[in-house]
């Protein structure tokens, strides 16, 4: 199995965990994918100075999502780490099987 995500989960998957500012529109958010390391990355700015960044790797076996806030002007303060459910990412279509790779 190995992750699978786009723009659009992403955003999603991070909804479910903090609470985007309104004003912070899909269209506006950075966006990368590592590709030696099958990670994620998506960086965001708030209305009133804030930022967010959201970092989702998988590490022995297991789904990780970091979530880091903070001021615009001062590195992130408040960093959060969830450990994601399989099943919770196989129903939302972020996990890909080796079978479904090879077709």
């Amino acid at each position: 199995m190995r992750l699978k995500v786009n723009k659009t989960k992403m955003f999603k998957l991070i909804s479910g965990y903090m609470l985007i500012p309104r004003e912070v529109k899909l269209r506006n958010v950075h966006f990368r994918r590592y590709r030696g390391r099958k990670s994620y990355t998506m960086e965001w700015y708030g209305p009133r100075g804030d930022k967010g960044r959201a970092y989702l790797c998988g590490a022995m076996g297991k789904p990780y999502l970091v979530i880091e806030t903070g001021l615009a002007c001062n590195l992130y303060s408040d960093s959060k780490e969830h450990q994601l459910d399989i099943n919770d990412l196989i129903e939302r279509g972020m996990i890909e099987h080796e079978k479904e790779r090879k077709q």
